[in-house]
């Protein structure tokens, strides 16, 4: 008894990864028409020039002002792996 159930339990598994990774396939590749990525991208921002390498909070809805903000000092630590507070 204990070996069907957990053969159905691998069946039921197998069917939930399968489901999941073709799902994901077709929907990245517009085979599904209800699911829409367009609006994980924001639209370019009216501050672009003006906000470039400042700690910033956003209190409105334009979220593309975290796109184009990139510290220096964050890329400084990617680049070298670590932190340099000198």
């Amino acid at each position: 008894m204990l070996i069907r159930r957990k053969r159905v339990a691998e069946v039921m598994t197998w069917i939930f990864i399968a489901g999941t990774i073709s799902t994901s396939y077709l929907s990245r590749y517009q085979k599904i028409n209800s699911v829409d990525y367009s609006d994980y991208f924001s639209p370019p921002s009216k501050l672009e020039g003006q906000i470039q390498d400042k700690r910033i909070m956003i209190l409105g809805e334009d979220w593309s002002l975290y796109t184009i903000n990139t510290p220096r000092f964050r890329i400084h630590q990617l680049e070298t792996g670590g932190a340099n507070f000198q």
